[in-house]
């Protein structure tokens, strides 16, 4: 701490003998970069992570691996806890835990010749699941938080296509054509301004504007996408808006034709 009091001495001092503004800031920002990187305030990165993979899609009742690999050069004491979906069976569990206990939980050291780098669990998908499971866990080392274990933590449940890599089923084909709906409101405003050879908004990209975000919305509930939930939420109270302004327009647009 006696060298960021003596940083800011000199500081104060090359300002006060007669630097230019911009020397000034210059020193300042410069200053700020020192004291970012300044070992006392580093924060020490996190010794250990884990983290978790598991397929995308399931069928119910398939029973499938979940793998929990350790990263990072940590070695010692750790706690590894698990939560599967709730309902869903635990069949196998390696190295031994608690397979029919939740959490699962393994505790032992890493990081030494022979220990064990990850963990694997078999759990079953009950037959008549559906929409999407979801895992949780967390790692704990010696004298530290809990960390949760990062990684895939979803799984879609139902039939599915493979589509250049990727698995597409009902809830993703929603979001694809939702998007869809969403994009083309601006193709169809660029149309309707070049025939009338200025900027206009017609009545219809509004409609294609909530129609998308109501297939949006859907699709951000279902897979608990927040920033997809938040963003379409607000765009809502917009379209609505302006649907109800140009009812209003004509309502009162026809209220003075009637009376011409």
């Amino acid at each position: 701490m006696r060298s960021l009091r003596f940083g800011v001495q000199r500081l104060a001092a090359a300002i006060r003998s007669g630097l230019t503004r911009r020397q000034a800031c210059g020193l300042h920002m410069a200053f700020l970069l020192a004291l970012t990187c300044h070992p006392a305030l580093a924060q020490e990165a996190p010794p250990l992570r884990a983290i978790r993979s598991l397929p995308s899609a399931v069928q119910p009742g398939d029973t499938f691996a979940v793998t929990i690999g350790y990263s990072g050069d940590y070695r010692g004491d750790v706690t590894l806890r698990e939560w599967p979906p709730s309902g869903w069976e635990v069949t196998a569990v390696s190295p031994a835990a608690n397979p029919f206990d939740l959490p699962l939980e393994w505790s032992g050291e890493i990081g030494f010749v022979g220990s064990p780098r990850h963990v694997t669990y078999m759990v079953r998908v009950p037959a008549g699941a559906s929409g999407v499971g979801l895992f949780h866990g967390e790692v704990v080392t010696e004298g530290a938080v809990p960390r949760h274990v990062s990684g895939a933590a979803m799984v879609e449940i139902g039939t599915s296509i493979n589509v250049w890599g990727f698995d597409i089923n009902a809830w993703e084909m929603l979001g694809i054509i939702a998007t869809f709906v969403f994009a083309s409101r601006f193709l169809v405003q660029w149309i309707a301004s070049e025939r009338s050879k200025r900027s206009v908004v017609p009545t219809v990209f509004w409609w294609l504007s909530l129609i998308g975000a109501a297939g949006l919305l859907a699709y951000g509930i279902h897979f608990r996408r927040l920033a997809v939930v938040l963003g379409q939420s607000f765009g809502f109270v917009v379209y609505i808006r302006n649907l109800m302004l140009i009812k209003k327009d004509r309502r009162l647009n026809g209220a003075v034709n009637s009376d011409e």
